[in-house]
């Protein structure tokens, strides 16, 4: 009986986790990005995209664990006011750590782009930093 009440737990739990999420104020940001004055573009199903004046430069960012990723549009609408292009990704369930490689899909289709940054927030900023460390382990083979 334990070990039942234990697994129903453990669903219950995952469930929880995987499609419960902050959701974002909509008609708030919209109303801040609109007085940004930048153009916000929806880049096939999962990439809002922020032109900047700078043709060469690009922010990609992860969104925190459990947050909606339009949550994250005035601060992209601010970063392209000033000029850097900046990237969002919607990622599956809410949870950047079912896409890590985001950053590499995103590069192919902005060619043009030199210089690129990448930033996070909570779990999107660690798979990052975990992305940065395998890669430098990956050049000292």
């Amino acid at each position: 009986m334990i070990l039942i009440l234990s697994i129903i737990g453990i669903i219950v739990g995952l469930v929880i986790f995987l499609y419960v999420y902050n959701k974002a104020d909509k008609k708030s940001i919209e109303e801040y990005v609109k007085k940004q004055n930048v153009q916000r573009v929806q880049f096939k199903d999962n990439i809002l995209v922020f032109s900047g004046s700078e043709k060469n430069t690009a922010l990609i960012f992860y969104p925190g664990s459990n947050i909606e990723y339009n949550a994250y549009e005035p601060l992209m609408a601010a970063c392209a006011k000033r000029g850097i292009m900046s990237i969002i990704v919607k990622m599956p369930l809410n949870k950047a750590i079912f896409k890590i490689d985001a950053a590499k899909e995103i590069k192919q289709y902005f060619p043009d782009i030199k210089t690129w940054y990448v930033g996070g927030h909570s779990l999107g900023e660690c798979l990052l930093l975990f992305m940065q460390l395998n890669i430098q382990m990956n050049m000292l083979d």
